[in-house]
């Protein structure tokens, strides 16, 4: 059963594992209509068929339906929590089609249930409760396992799948997540839900509903994607792409098709948590894109590094023109700029001479003095960062109590990008002033800015640990901060 405590559940270690046959019945897939190869081999001919894609139902054993016992606490939990910061699943579809009194059992659905209850577990203090490979996970991915192979294809399968990679990476459970994740971007492909680029108000299509929670789907998916691949799996969204409306408005189903703005539009209040995230991961991709595929022509890329710094930054002004730096630590699209930011200017040999970089604070061809200065630079556009990280006391978000130990996992790259930049500037800064060591460089002001990064560096792992009683995750990233540290790693 559901814990009902903290909005979380923790599994006992002592369930007994279950073997496929446990998890799905014998006949289960037996008379299961088989899908459409056609669909995949030749499109057109598909389409032109007009026959449609079949409803696959496989029946879940006990075993399964016996942890869903009850979905209305589940889905209770789930929009109380997850859905504030990643907001893909319909509740008034979740309520009064998927599991109304009316509805008919739907094995996607169950599964999609399942999906929402995994989401929701939290680790507990004992090492040995802090395992996230738990039985409910293993029985999950044997479900998905028998799912693909039956032929299901639907859109709550994906979102299930979406929830399962959110999971995967929030407990570090690797190379499952990175696989996952382009899982969901194949998938996504397939359910053409990547084509939600106009709104289609015609005789056929007047569900704006449906296209609304298509398109949340399917930036959810470049979002992970961004994060977990650090790299462009999914296709480059154009800037013509329509980004997710308001989520209150969402929420309320008050889908207004002149509130749905493109992804080049510029950030404002009108728009929602969602649709920031997803520009600030459609930001995200272009950093990755300019790192790891420079054009050649050193001029183009600058101007380029430069109009990303410029974009970033707005969007993480308006987030100060709000009023909102409280919300900083919580918020996962302010984590995804500052973590585009860091990229874009750390980058050993591509110093730009036009705004603030990383990377001359840590280049070794510039001289002490530069480096100074640059570190000093850098330590105060970290200062507010640091300042606000690690409130721990209680935050409104969407006008709920929050805290930090509750926030998005998409925080905990961000949060240890930073530490490895403070930890960085640390270790430079102490070899710059060793006096054994040549070229040293002796000023008052290099005590003060040591002293200002191991603050800092402390605070980000105060911060880590937070996060880390509800995401495993974290004790990776902190031993992996440890490891650079022993090493001296610049």
């Amino acid at each position: 059963m559901l814990a009902l405590k903290d909005q979380v559940c923790r599994y006992s270690e002592q369930h007994k594992s279950a073997s496929t046959a446990d998890i799905f019945t014998a006949d289960a897939i037996e008379n299961v209509p088989n899908f459409p190869s056609v669909y995949f081999l030749d499109r057109d001919v598909f389409d032109n068929s007009k026959i449609g894609l079949p409803s696959i139902e496989i029946r879940l054993a006990p075993v399964v339906l016996e942890a869903l016992q009850d979905t209305t606490d589940i889905s209770t939990k789930y929009f109380s929590w997850v859905h504030l910061w990643m907001p893909i699943i319909s509740m008034a579809r979740w309520k009064n089609e998927l599991t109304g009194p009316l509805s008919r059992p739907r094995a996607d659905v169950n599964i999609l249930a399942l999906s929402m209850k995994l989401v929701l577990w939290a680790p507990g203090e004992d090492p040995h409760s802090r395992n996230p490979r738990h039985h409910e996970y293993l029985t999950l991915k044997s479900v998905f396992l028998r799912a693909e192979t039956a032929g299901m294809f639907s859109l709550q399968l994906l979102q299930a799948l979406i929830l399962l990679t959110i999971y995967e990476y929030s407990h570090a459970i690797y190379p499952a997540a990175y696989v996952s994740v382009g899982t969901c971007v194949r998938y996504g492909l397939a359910l053409g839900i990547d084509k939600q680029r106009q709104v289609e108000i015609d005789a056929k299509n007047l569900d704006l509903e449906e296209q609304e929670e298509k398109r949340r789907v399917w930036w959810a998916i470049i979002i992970l994607d961004r994060i977990i691949s650090r790299s462009a799996t999914s296709p480059e969204p154009r800037p013509d792409d329509l980004l997710p409306v308001h989520d209150k408005d969402w929420d309320d189903g008050n889908i207004n098709a002149d509130r749905i703005y493109p992804v080049s539009a510029p950030a404002s209040t009108n728009m929602g948590m969602l649709a920031r995230l997803a520009q600030s991961a459609y930001l995200l991709g272009r950093v990755y894109r300019w790192q790891f595929h420079p054009t050649g022509n050193a001029q183009f890329d600058g101007e380029e590094q430069f109009q990303l710094d410029r974009a970033l930054r707005a969007l993480l002004n308006l987030t100060y023109l709000e009023g909102a730096t409280r919300l900083m630590p919580i918020c996962p699209q302010t984590a995804l700029c500052f973590s585009a930011l860091i990229i874009l200017h750390s980058q050993p040999g591509r110093i730009s001479p036009v705004v603030p970089n990383f990377g001359a604070a840590m280049s070794l061809q510039t001289t002490p003095y530069q480096r100074h200065a640059a570190i000093a630079e850098v330590l105060q556009f970290l200062r507010p960062i640091a300042q606000e990280s690690t409130r721990s006391t209680a935050m409104f978000f969407r006008k709920k109590p929050w805290s930090i130990e509750k926030s998005s996992p998409l925080l905990i790259h961000w949060t240890y990008l930073i530490a490895v930049t403070y930890l960085r500037i640390k270790i430079l800064l102490r070899a710059m002033s060793d006096p054994k060591s040549a070229g040293t460089y002796h000023d008052q002001g290099v005590t003060e800015l040591v002293a200002q990064a191991e603050h800092g560096l402390d605070t980000m792992k105060q911060k880590l640990r937070l996060l880390g009683k509800q995401w495993v995750s974290v004790d990776e990233n902190l031993r992996a901060l440890e490891a650079r540290e022993v090493a001296s790693m610049l």
